[in-house]
Order: structure tokens, then sequence, then C-alpha cells
């Protein structure tokens, strides 16, 4: 008897197991499954649609279950790289000329900052201005003065003295982080500023290999302590308290002041919350570009950009990737610089891809290494993406993924998830998380979506939206709209469209759309892809130009780059006769300009600025002329 109660109770345990089994292998079909189906978009929403984007939001389709319900980790910034690194301790989280940094060397370095910094007077709220680029040293303030408590104020190290010292004054910092070669420039504004403490950093601090420290010594004069100067391995070395208590995480409390690109005007500071960081973590963990334990990471994109510290940094580090730290580089050096590398996972501005297109080197090589090739920052006219990815396809990789996003939002809000959302000339769909909804800018309604889609402003509210400009009231009032349900949205700037399945195609940036002396309103966007249709341009920038100087009202202007300089005549005609097929009349080029190269600024856009001051100086009357 006892025996067969036995033998019964291992066939139920058995059969129990079994069941187990089953279920797991029932939720894993289903789960393979909506992948399957999100990947082809065939996701049924199953509700009444409105054909209002902030309604029936058609881009869920493109998301897992599990994600509709996700949120940023409630974590600062130093926590969740800590505790997302407890078991990769030995990973190598940075590497930079030659040197390797594990997770538990940048954990421990870090505290040592965090040591340091409080020595030196800093506490809970202080803000510290970090003027570095992609070195160890950014990587270790940055999170030092999160676990601190303290807010990094993010600057380019080649902005102007004058620009320097208003973000400084503004933001009351007492202590700058500085890279020595900015010494020239911060000494004419140092005096009029309200810095009491300027710690200086060597690009060879990092260095352990004492040839390398010694030709860059040679090159470059090392500053000592003295004055109003701390030199770097001097500031590590002082008094410094131990144990330091790690501040927790506090709602909404600014993590970081990033400064916008400043194309179109003086640049103002984005507050960033940790919840910006995390929630651009959690967007991204859902957008198919989550890099993975013992992947390398291209650290191209500057630090100081939001770009570059929240999509970039952050998110690498907190998924356990090695960092490729490039402190500098010239944009004509990324195709060599990524087969130096072999990165799984770069970032990029749309010139960065277009050049693997004429580098020789490129065309002989295999890029197979890279997952994810993603684009942002700047407008790709469809015809060059397509060239983009027939490169990539011919030489091993996937396609570009791209995006479109702020800084005022830590990076992107809308990214291409998945292969139907990948529509070439679209940037995506929005990150999970986000609601979006397209405003006519003339009547300030909401237009609809699908095939009778409209034109307009596009708005996005979500957990990575900024706190507000940095002391800037005014500012922060105009990028907020608050709706009649107490939703705040904030205003992109940005003209789009979205197709029946949510995806989102960009048209132009409203201060790129300009206004003909008649009145009638005229998006450059289309002039540049209408033109780099042809196939002996290689690059195209339109601009808008004032007919007379001091009067409303300005016409386009195309500036073209040749692959070939040859039979100008000829191009011109066929540039004009696909400008005829793809432009309406009145929003046609009203000049042509060839020029040998287009202007970009520091942040790898397009210079309109400089291109507008092109523009104004030309003579006029000649519709056509080359330089």
């Amino acid at each position: 008897m006892m025996k067969k109660r036995k033998e019964l109770e291992k066939t139920i345990q058995e059969l129990k197991q079994k069941m187990v089994s089953f279920e797991k292998l029932a939720l894993e079909l289903e789960r393979q499954n909506e992948l399957k189906e999100i990947e082809l978009g065939l996701r049924n929403q199953n509700k009444e649609q409105t054909g209002f984007p902030s309604i029936d939001q058609p881009w869920l389709k493109f998301f897992p279950k599990e994600a509709l319900n996700d949120s940023p980790n409630e974590y600062t910034l130093y926590e969740q790289l800590k505790n997302a690194n407890s078991e990769n301790l030995e990973e190598i989280a940075l590497s930079y000329n030659g040197e390797k940094i594990t997770f538990r060397k940048l954990l421990h370095n870090i505290d040592i900052v965090a040591g340091s910094l409080l020595s030196i007077g800093v506490r809970k709220g202080d803000i510290v201005t970090i003027c570095l680029p992609n070195i160890p040293e950014f990587v270790y303030s940055f999170y030092a003065l999160n676990k601190i408590g303290a807010i990094a104020s993010l600057i380019e190290p080649r902005t102007n003295a004058d620009r320097i010292k208003g973000f400084v004054n503004n933001a009351k910092s007492k202590v700058m982080i500085m890279l020595d070669l900015c010494k020239e420039n911060i000494e004419k504004m140092v005096d009029a500023s309200t810095l009491e403490l300027i710690i200086s950093v060597s690009a060879a601090n990092s260095l352990e290999s004492k040839t390398k420290k010694s030709l860059y010594t040679m090159a470059h004069k090392e500053i000592k302590t003295g004055g109003i100067y701390l030199n770097w391995q001097d500031f590590i070395k002082v008094k410094r308290l131990n144990n330091v208590k790690t501040e927790k995480y506090l709602p909404n409390q600014t993590a970081a002041i990033v400064y916008t690109s400043g194309t179109t005007g003086i640049p103002k500071g984005a507050e960033l919350t940790n919840e910006t960081y995390n929630g651009q973590n959690m967007q991204l963990k859902y957008s198919g570009i989550t890099p993975k334990t013992g992947d390398i990471f291209l650290g191209n994109v500057p630090f100081f950009s939001a770009y570059g510290s929240s999509s970039g940094m952050h998110n690498a580090l907190t998924n356990g990737v090695e960092v490729a730290l490039l402190p500098n580089y010239k944009p004509e050096e990324f195709p060599s610089i990524l087969l130096k590398y072999r990165p799984n996972h770069v970032m990029g501005v749309p010139r960065f891809y277009e050049l693997l297109l004429q580098d020789k080197l490129a065309q002989k090589n295999d890029f197979s290494f890279l997952e994810n090739i993603i684009s942002g920052g700047d407008k790709m006219a469809p015809t060059n993406e397509k060239k983009v990815n027939k490169f990539l396809k011919n030489h091993g990789a996937p396609n570009l993924k791209k995006g479109l996003g702020m800084s005022e939002f830590g990076g992107g809000f809308v990214t291409t998830v998945s292969t139907a959302s990948n529509k070439i000339g679209s940037v995506g769909v929005p990150h999970i998380g986000n609601n979006v909804k397209i405003l006519d800018i003339n009547t300030l309604e909401e237009v609809h979506y699908g095939k009778d889609h409209q034109v307009g402003e596009l708005y996005v509210t979500g957990p990575t939206m900024m706190k507000g400009y940095f002391n800037n009231e005014t500012e922060t009032a105009k990028f907020f709209v608050t709706d009649e349900h107490g939703v705040k949205w904030a205003k992109t700037g940005d003209l789009v469209y979205m197709d029946e399945d949510g995806v989102i195609f960009f048209v132009d940036r409203i201060k790129n759309v300009i206004m003909r002396p008649d009145g009638h309103t005229t998006p450059l966007l289309p002039i540049e892809n209408a033109i780099s249709k042809h196939p002996n341009v290689l690059n195209c920038a339109a601009v808008g130009v004032n007919v007379e100087e001091g009067k409303t009202g300005a016409l386009p202007m195309a500036f073209i780059v040749l692959k070939e300089d040859k039979d100008l005549e000829i191009i011109q005609k066929e540039i004009e006769e696909l400008c005829e097929l793809n432009i309406p009349v009145r929003e046609r080029p009203k000049w042509y300009r060839y020029v040998k190269e287009i202007p970009y600024n520091l942040a790898g856009k397009v210079d309109m600025l400089k291109l507008k001051e092109m523009g104004m100086t030309e003579d006029l009357n000649n519709k056509v002329k080359k330089y």
C-alpha cells in the first residue's frame, strides 16, 4: 500500500512538472507569436478608431504587452549603474586609447571622485560645470556628482568664452572640471565668473602607458596646482571623505543640465532628471536596440550632449557594455574608426553614414560586426537612406535604425522599433510610454493620421521629458503646453505626418519653413530631397534668403555639392526638372549655388546660420553660380 502511494505521488509530481513545462512552452509560443506580430506590424488593438493619433495610438501594436505598464526605474543614475553591474565587475566598462577599465575600477574611481568633491566643499544641490570631451574623467565626474546629489552642467569644450561665462554664471557654478587644453579660452572669462575653483584634467591622466603619457605631456604642458587651479592628480589625492553616502532617489530631481545645440539661437539649459536617463533605458529596451554585456558601444557622440550622455553613455554602461571612448575625431575618419574599434552598436548623424558611400577602405571591408546602426540628430534624404542601406546590406550589416528627438527629452522620443516601422523616409514610432499629437500650425486643432493624413507640428509627452529650462521661466513656458485634461505636452517645432500604422514621417523643422514675401509658407526639406535624387549630387542643403535686407519674406536658395564637377549646364537643367516634378511652383528654389562642401556645426549638423550668411552675401541677380 505504501509503495503504491509513493508511486502515485511520483506520478502526480511528474504530471505537475510536465504541466509546468507545457505552460512554459505555451507562454513561449505565445510570446514568439506576439513577437512575430510585432515585427510584421499585425497586432490588433481592438478598439474603435477616431483618426486622432493621441487617442488611437496605433503604434502600440509594435510593442509587447508587458511594455504597456512599464516605467523608469526609481533609482539615481549612480544607483542604476552600480546595481546593474553587480555581477559584471570584471567586465570591461571603458576602453580609452588602448587602456581597459573594468566596472570594478570604474565604480572605485567614481567613489574616489565623490569623496574628493565633498572634501572641496561640493554639496547636494550644487551645480558643477563639466567641460570635458569623452574621456574617463567625464564618466567618473558625472556619476560621482550624481552619487552625492549634485548636478552636472555639461558644456562643449570648444564653446566660446562669452557663452561659457553665461552658462557658468547662470548656474552660479563655483567649481569647474575642465580639460587642460581649454585654459586659454577659460582665462578670458574666469575673472568675470562665479568660479572659485577649476579642476584641470589632462587627456593623459588615465593612460597607464608611460610612453603614451610622455608623448602627450611633451605636446601639452601640464597645468600645475596653484591659484584657482587644482590639478586632477592632486584633486583625487586630497584628504577626501571615505565611505561616501549615496544620496537616495527622489522624484523629479535634476541630474544634469544639458545645453541645446543652438543652431537657431542662443542655447538653453535643459534640466534632465534621473527619470530622463533611466526612462531612455526603459524605452530603448523595447526599441530593439538594447546592448548586452560583452558588446562594444562606440562612444563617438559627445557625452556633453543629451543624446550622447543618455541614449549613449548611460544606456550602454547600465547594460554592462564596453564603451570605446573617442574624445576627438574628424567626421571623415568615421569609416576607419568603425573598422578599428569594430563596435556592435553605434550612433551618429546622417552625414557619418553617408561618408561610408565614398570611402574606398569601407568599400573593401565587412561590417557584419554592427548590430545596431542608429541615425538621428539631422535629416537624411530618402535617396541617401536607400543608398546607405544598400551599402550596409552588401557588407553584412543590418539597415539603419532612425529616430527623432531633442535634448529636452534626453535624446530620442521616436524610433524605428521593428522592420515594419522602419519605412524609408520615416523616423519610426513613439517610444513606449510616450504619447503624441499632431496639431495644425494655424488652428492648433489635432489633425488626422492614416491615408488622409495631414501635416502639423508634433507635440510629445512622456517620462523622459525635461523638468524645464534652467533659470528660464519664459522659454519653459513657451516649450510646454498643458491641455484641458491637465496633461503637459512639449512643442517640438517639428512638422510631421503619421501614416495608418502610427509611423511618423518628418517633413521639416518649423524654423526651416520660410515665408515668401507673398505670405506663402515654404518647407525646405522637399527641395533637398528632390535635388538629392540626382545621381551626380553628393550633398544638398536649402535655406531661406531675404530678397531685400530688413524686409519680410524669403525665397529658397539651394546649395549643392556635386560628385563630378562637369557638364554643369546639363546637370542644372536636370535638377530643375526634378524640382518641377516634385515641388509646387511657389516652393521651388529661386537660386542654385554649387559649392565644394556644405558647412557643418560642432554637433555634426548642417550649419544653417552659416548658409544663410553665405546666401545674404550673394549676388542675387544670378540664378546659378558656381564656386
